[in-house]
């Protein structure tokens, strides 16, 4: 479907009035996997990796499993954030390209064109 007026007009009012689009749920099972790959990249124990932040192995392990339905809380989060300089945002969607794809999604927008990209890319930027 091709980015109409009346559509971002609806996804500018979602951004400004209800917020909504910065409240898309991250997927436990991606944030997980996001996890463990920071585990596995600096070659952790479930142990040290929690411990990092005042976890225990097993809470850590849980949430390192794609299989669990556990979320990280956002206070660990911000600690592995901070530890590991990567934004949360990752954590939760990955890059940013793959949140404007979950964006799009979430609205049915299909960007054809660059100015597509550049419009939405503007409501983000100056409202995120």
């Amino acid at each position: 479907m091709e980015v109409s007026a009346e559509m971002l007009d609806k996804f500018y009012d979602d951004l400004v009035i209800n917020r909504k689009v910065f409240l898309i749920s991250p997927d436990v099972k991606e944030v997980s996997d996001r996890l463990e790959q920071v585990r596995l990249s600096c070659d952790l124990s479930f142990f040290d990796f929690g411990k990092l932040v005042g976890v225990d192995e097993g809470s850590i392990k849980d949430y390192c499993d794609s299989a669990s339905e556990s979320l990280i809380p956002i206070n660990l989060l911000e600690k592995f954030s901070k530890i590991f300089s990567k934004p949360i945002g990752w954590f939760y969607y990955g890059d940013f390209e793959n949140y404007i794809a979950k964006v799009l999604d979430l609205y049915n927008l299909e960007v054809k064109n660059e100015m597509d990209l550049l419009v939405v890319g503007k409501l983000l930027f100056i409202l995120g």
